[in-house]
């Protein structure tokens, strides 16, 4: 007897299913609008459906592995090369500002020097800062008088030939307070009484508060009291 003869036949490889083509697909068209991945699984899905068809195995399913892979494979291209453009256009502004940003102009204007004419100023303008500067001066020279008077007292006026009221006035604005001195008598009215000297005497100093006393001489009678400045 003759040993068994091995078959010629070579082994045929098993045709690549279409199922995986089929799931590639429709994996595929669901995620076209995805750039790179949807690109990426359209092409496999053509790619495994070709194979199927070849190999005779499941061609069903390739063809419509096949077909879901040149469907989504349109769109998928599209947003690949939509997210591509983008990405280019927004490099220049993002990351490479500084490259793209335009040199100085070489005919640039000169920046203004700071010894330029400024403005004129209107008469209002003028007069406005005049009265400012006028207030601040005087505001000043009224806190120097209070602040030397607090310090050294006030200096008594030259009141001789006044008559006591004027004379009382004149004193109480000062800061002071005023005893009458009648030289032949009590002085209960004093616009009819004249002011002949003080004690202190004029030019002296007195502290704010303290009492002048005013020597007086009858000169009327019954002259009406004169109003008070400002009433």
């Amino acid at each position: 007897m003759t040993a068994a003869q091995p078959d010629p036949t070579p082994t045929r490889r098993a045709p690549i299913s279409g199922i995986a083509a089929l799931l590639v697909g429709i994996a595929a068209f669901v995620f076209c609008w995805v750039p790179f991945l949807g690109l990426g699984l359209g092409a496999g899905s053509i790619v495994l459906g070709i194979l199927s068809v070849r190999g005779g195995r499941a061609r069903g399913a390739g063809i419509g592995g096949l077909a879901f892979g040149a469907v989504a494979a349109i769109p998928a291209v599209v947003m690949t090369i939509m997210f591509i453009a983008a990405f280019v256009i927004a490099l220049p502004t993002g990351t490479g500002a500084s490259r793209t940003a335009a040199p100085p102009s070489a005919t640039a204007s000169p920046a203004p020097s700071a010894t330029s004419t400024p403005s004129p100023r209107t008469g209002a303008e003028e007069k406005a800062q005049y009265e400012a500067r006028l207030k601040e001066r005087q505001e000043a020279e009224r806190a120097a008088r209070e602040e030397d008077a607090r310090k050294n007292g006030v200096e008594l006026p030259d009141l001789s030939g006044l008559d006591g009221k004027t004379a009382q006035w004149r004193l109480e604005d000062l800061g002071l307070t005023v005893r009458f001195d009648g030289k032949s008598g009590t002085v209960l009215a004093p616009v009819n009484w004249t002011v002949i000297g003080s004690s202190p005497g004029a030019g002296k100093r007195a502290k704010l508060g303290s009492t002048v006393v005013l020597r007086m001489e009858k000169t009327a009678e019954m002259t009406p009291s004169p109003t008070p400045p400002g009433q």
